[in-house]
């Protein structure tokens, strides 16, 4: 095996990393760095015959058709990803459009890469030609996410991409392999955190999200679409909330998409329910008009860095009547990290706007926390470890390391022979 790191090291973001397995060549995610421009990695120094995506988000698929300018390799992904990736790469476009910013892709290679793209359930195998094989496990993190295994005759490598080893309202924890593999690239996101326990997190979000209402606001909760709408729904829903719920933005489309595929949430069930029981907002006026009203309104975009929820806090801050709930990271320079840390956020021709709302933060993360890694990485028992998809890979890394592991925190163009 050989192994190129070409993004996502010391970083999150634009996360890919390319794999030779005896005479495949596989690259293991082709994301994007959708906040600073839209940057990929060098795909076309690296040829593949295979393109494997881990899970939708776009930090990890927004930049997969950029592969097929080069190349023209098969694409394998679970069945809920191709649809919730074309989902997100069709709202990059419009975004792209709309700032006047270049994709590094083509519709034409969009189009190449549909028709190279093959799905697999967790736990099926897919054999090269050369006996090389590969097979998806459930990650946990959201709909469709998976680990990806590769294995030769005699070595194997297990990327774990974003996953998560707690249980969440929509996912099972995710699972170890029951073998050892002899190479780790695993996510240190929250290498050298840990998160609140879920049951008291949900507690204090639900009885700030009640209070708010209850003194007369309109209760904000910017929500990525993928997953953590979801999640929030059935959390709201769950406790019988007596409040008006809503729900808009792309996690409308979401929720139709997740609803295609039950088995691949832990309680369809009471997601169908939650996703019934909230009423969807069909115009930015009829949205507009709720602003000032006693209610909770789940919208894109997590960030705030577009979406409806831009433009709902806009018109909430001229009646000066809602609360603000974040419930997941912040990246820096989005207009969340802007708002958490400044009480602003930037409005239309660049100018920043005071935001005179209430505003509190939630850890709702799909990643898992420190201790849960540690486990994770003695359950596999690597030969090493790479440590990657964080701000604090380095660090990470020298914890694995105090524990007896060979672990490294690659950097951007670092190759090892394995």
């Amino acid at each position: 095996m050989q192994l190129a790191c070409l993004g996502a090291c010391n970083e999150v973001g634009k996360s890919s990393f390319w794999l030779k397995a005896n005479q495949v060549r596989i690259l293991l995610d082709a994301g994007m760095k959708i906040h600073d421009h839209n940057e990929i990695p060098q795909f076309n120094k690296h040829q593949c015959d295979a393109l494997v995506i881990t899970h939708a988000h776009l930090d990890h698929s927004g930049g997969a058709p950029a592969v097929y300018r080069n190349a023209n390799p098969l694409t394998f992904c679970t069945y809920p990803t191709e649809p919730l990736v074309n989902l997100l790469l069709d709202d990059s476009e419009k975004v792209a459009l709309d700032r006047k910013k270049a994709l590094p892709f083509s519709r034409d290679n969009r189009r190449r890469m549909d028709k190279k793209t093959s799905c697999l359930g967790y736990g099926q195998d897919y054999e090269f030609h050369d006996g090389t094989r590969l097979r998806f496990l459930d990650a946990g993190h959201i709909p469709g996410s998976a680990m990806a295994l590769v294995e030769t005759r005699d070595k194997s490598l297990l990327y774990t991409g974003d996953f998560n080893l707690s249980e969440t309202r929509m996912h099972h924890a995710a699972r170890a392999p029951k073998d050892e593999v002899d190479y780790l690239i695993i996510e240190s996101t929250y290498g050298m955190r840990e998160h609140p326990p879920r049951r008291d997190l949900e507690r204090d979000f639900l009885a700030d999200v009640r209070k708010a209402i209850e003194d007369g606001r309109t209760a904000l909760v910017p929500a990525f679409a993928v997953g953590r709408t979801q999640e929030l729904l059935q959390v709201l829903h769950s406790s019988e909330f007596n409040h008006r719920l809503y729900v808009n933005g792309m996690g409308k489309q979401v929720n139709q998409i997740v609803s295609d595929y039950p088995s691949y949430v832990r309680d369809f069930d009471a997601l169908n329910d939650a996703i019934n029981a909230a009423e969807e907002i069909r115009s930015n006026r009829q949205g507009e008009k709720l602003m000032g009203k006693p209610c909770a309104i789940v919208s894109t975009a997590g960030m705030l860095d577009g979406g409806p929820m831009l433009s709902y806090i806009r018109e909430a801050t001229k009646k000066g009547n809602a609360a603000i709930f974040l419930t997941g990271y912040q990246v820096e320079g989005t207009n969340g990290r802007h708002l958490v840390e400044e009480g602003k956020i930037k409005a239309e021709g660049g100018r920043f706007q005071k935001i005179d709302l209430p505003v509190k933060q939630y850890d709702f993360s799909a990643h898992a926390g420190k201790h849960d890694l540690h486990a994770f990485v003695k359950k596999v028992n690597p030969q090493k470890v790479f440590c990657v998809h964080g701000d604090e890979c380095g660090e990470f890394a020298a914890s694995l390391r105090n524990e007896g592991f060979d672990a490294v925190a690659p950097k951007i163009g670092d190759a090892f022979k394995l």
